[in-house]
């Protein structure tokens, strides 16, 4: 009797350890990026105006004039946005674990070029974990889910973000993106006095 309920304590035990190892899921993070810049600029440009129009009616809430123009904003917002989504490439980017996260930086140091430019500017160069120019594409693509094999292997999507077709705005989104989702913390406070009180 005593070693059959032994060996359902330590099943129970095991079962809820591979319940919370499964539960844990990596860090994500999400970028869209316009494959024409026109679409991302119809649809900013139509956001601010329903942001300038819904202002002003905050003012004149009755005015006929301002409600049909708001609503006319809406209409292009809505249409605007719906070409963006159909212009669009989607970049999820997921974390890679810690030890390999560290193993990828460690395989693209601070070039001895580099470190020179800094030194002679008078910079730190221990503010510079990694080579600026090799790591970041590096870890997007890495990081970068590719389920379907869109994007091809690693070296193929670093080659494609190096191509002519990107600019630095838009390489540096997919990286913050990447280095977010390998070193943001997902923790959650939710000890004593962490919500705030209803009242």
């Amino acid at each position: 009797m005593t070693r059959t309920t032994t060996t359902s304590k330590s099943k129970a035990k095991g079962s809820g350890t591979s319940h919370a190892r499964k539960a844990k899921k990596p860090n994500s993070k999400t970028v869209y990026i316009a494959t024409e810049s026109e679409y991302a600029e119809e649809y900013e440009d139509a956001k601010r105006e329903v942001e300038k129009l819904d202002m002003r009616l905050k003012a004149r809430s009755d005015d006929a004039l301002l409600l049909a123009q708001r609503d006319q904003a809406w209409e292009r917002l809505d249409t605007a946005e719906k070409a963006l989504r159909n212009n669009c490439i989607k970049f999820v980017l997921r974390a890679i674990g810690h030890k390999n996260y560290d193993q990828l930086a460690s395989d693209h140091p601070v070039s001895a070029e580099f470190k020179a430019e800094i030194e002679e500017a008078g910079g730190e160069i221990d503010t510079f974990p990694w080579n600026p120019e090799t790591f970041p594409t590096a870890l997007i693509a890495k990081s970068l889910v590719d389920e379907e094999g869109e994007f091809g292997s690693e070296d193929e999507i670093i080659e494609y973000l190096n191509g002519p077709e990107w600019n630095s705005a838009e390489i540096s989104a997919l990286f913050t993106a990447a280095l977010e989702a390998n070193t943001s913390r997902k923790i959650v406070d939710m000890g004593n006095g962490s919500r705030p009180i209803r009242r």
